[in-house]
């Protein structure tokens, strides 16, 4: 299950603000801009992987790196690829979580993923290798925003987690923003290429900059990942990225 919260400071700050020295308005954070996913995977019946991130901006570099060295220690240093951050990782019983953040410019990434139930030590791996991975997708993010000088897109998908619940149909969600304002009437292509063939779904952004639309997974290859091309197409140029998910 993926939901899309409000960017609004109150919202983030009840997600990240416990891991932080300071309130987000009080470090310098942009209300109402930026970007919040959060998903839940259920690994077994008793086992939940959660994993949820925040895209912020903020009026300067200084402010980010302010962000950035707010954390409540223990900490430690961390790389996310050319970026410098810092992360936590918390261990208590029946829970393991860790926390990355790092920024450039004027944005900053923040990560939160865990793992909670009676058997840490058989799903930590799986915790990890989502982690790691969505650190990675985050950074190529990070990069593509911080190079763009025209609209921005930033992508969040029903089919984002590494599995999904056995269902019929999945549903990609996304977000078109030039400058962190939501951009109406965009309009969206997502095209879906299973094992044996392929398959589209489009959409077209609302006031908020949101478009959704769904596709049959029926005949899906079950334990083949789809990888998902997601199309956004505005003032005669497209605006590509991508997702992907396993029945």
């Amino acid at each position: 299950m993926v939901t899309i919260a409000p960017v609004n400071n109150q919202t983030i700050q009840g997600r990240f603000g416990v891991l932080h020295q300071h309130t987000y308005a009080d470090l310098g954070r942009q209300d109402a801009h930026g970007w919040l996913q959060r998903a839940q995977l259920t690994v077994a019946s008793d086992q939940k992987l959660y994993w949820s991130y925040a895209i912020s901006y903020f009026p300067s570099a200084a402010n980010v790196q302010a962000a950035v060295a707010d954390l409540h220690k223990p900490l430690k240093l961390f790389r996310a690829g050319p970026y410098s951050g810092r992360a936590v990782t918390v261990t208590t019983d029946g829970k393991y979580a860790t926390y990355h953040i790092f920024g450039s410019g004027t944005i900053l990434v923040e990560e939160f993923c865990s793992l909670t139930g009676p058997d840490l030590h058989t799903y930590r791996p799986l915790l990890l290798r989502v982690c790691s991975r969505q650190d990675r997708k985050l950074v190529a993010l990070l990069k593509k925003t911080l190079a763009a000088s025209s609209p921005t897109t930033f992508i969040a998908a029903a089919a984002g987690s590494p599995a999904v619940e056995p269902r019929t149909t999945v549903d990609i969600r996304a977000r078109f923003t030039i400058k962190g304002q939501g951009v109406a009437g965009v309009p969206m292509l997502a095209t879906f290429s299973f094992k044996t063939t392929t398959g589209t779904c489009s959409g077209v952004t609302d006031a908020n900059g949101d478009a959704s639309c769904t596709e049959d997974i029926t005949n899906a290859t079950k334990g083949y990942t789809v990888h998902v091309a997601i199309v956004f197409t505005y003032g005669g140029q497209t605006y590509p990225t991508s997702t992907e998910f396993t029945p």
